[in-house]
This record gives structure tokens, sequence and C-alpha cells, in this order.
């Protein structure tokens, strides 16, 4: 057996025919090839990464108070779902809190001015400034698609 990465090159062989020793490989080839949908990462190092792929940056702020886990839920839904691929691959997506472990709002929604959960801020990584390189900010996602497509439009 032949482990492949998501570009179809070649990155491991089945080292033992134990299940154990099976499930773990696959395990640890899954972790070190797959990358994640949304980054769980500050800010600033999407913004890095972004940058690096040419990319936008979309920022989906949510709030973990219990309340508004059936809105958080749904939009990460959207957002990871099959008619979403191909524009998902067109940004570079990260997802940060909006409130601290205090339950005060934390800097970066401070900074990108997003207090409703969820929301999404898409950001040019190429301004310094929060606020300069805010494109998009969006709180309801009727329209997410809609509202993605034509900023990506405008970038071209």
């Amino acid at each position: 057996m032949v482990f492949c990465d998501p570009q179809g090159e070649q990155v491991a062989t089945l080292r033992s025919r134990a299940p154990d020793a099976v499930r773990a490989q696959i395990e640890e080839v899954v972790a070190a090839h797959t990358k994640p949908a949304l980054l769980e990462a500050p800010v600033a190092e999407a913004k890095q990464q972004a940058a690096a792929q040419g990319k936008l940056l979309a920022v989906v702020f949510v709030d973990a108070d219990p309340r508004f886990a059936p809105k958080n839920t749904a939009l990460l839904e959207v957002i990871l779902s099959e008619g979403m691929a191909e524009l998902r691959e067109q940004l570079v997506w990260a997802k940060r809190p909006i409130r601290d472990a205090e339950g005060g709002k934390t800097q970066e929604s401070r900074d990108y001015r997003a207090s409703r959960s969820p929301t999404v801020i898409v950001i040019d990584p190429a301004l310094a400034e929060p606020e300069d390189g805010v494109l998009k900010r969006l709180t309801s996602f009727k329209r997410l698609r809609q509202e993605l497509e034509k900023l990506l439009k405008k970038r071209l």
C-alpha cells in the first residue's frame, strides 16, 4: 500500500500489516499532509500565509458562548460544504475567537471590529493596518458566496 498527498505524490509506503500500526501510519500521514480548512492561528500569522500564497484572508470570528453555537456551526458547514470548495481554495481561511477566557473582547476582534458571532472579515494581507486591509465585513450569510465571488472578481 502506498500513501499519496493531495497532489498525488507518493509520501510513504505501508510499514507494517498489523492493524494498530496501519491505523497509526494512516493517522500520521493524514496529519502530515492534510491542510486544515480553517487555520486556528493569530490574524498576523494567517495574513503572512495569505500574502505568501497571493490570496486574500477570510477570518471567521466566533463567540464560544453556547448561545451562538447554532449560527457558528451553520456558517462553518456552509464554508466547508462541497458547493464552496472552489471558492474556499481562492482564500486563506482562519477562525478566531471574539471573546477571551475572561469573557472580554479579544484584541483581534476589537482591531477588526468583530462584535457579532459569527462575523467573516475579508482582509487584503498586503495592507498593514487592520482597518485599511478590511475589504468586506459580513454578518449575514444569506449571500456569502455571492459577496465573496464579487469581491474576488474585483480583485482580478
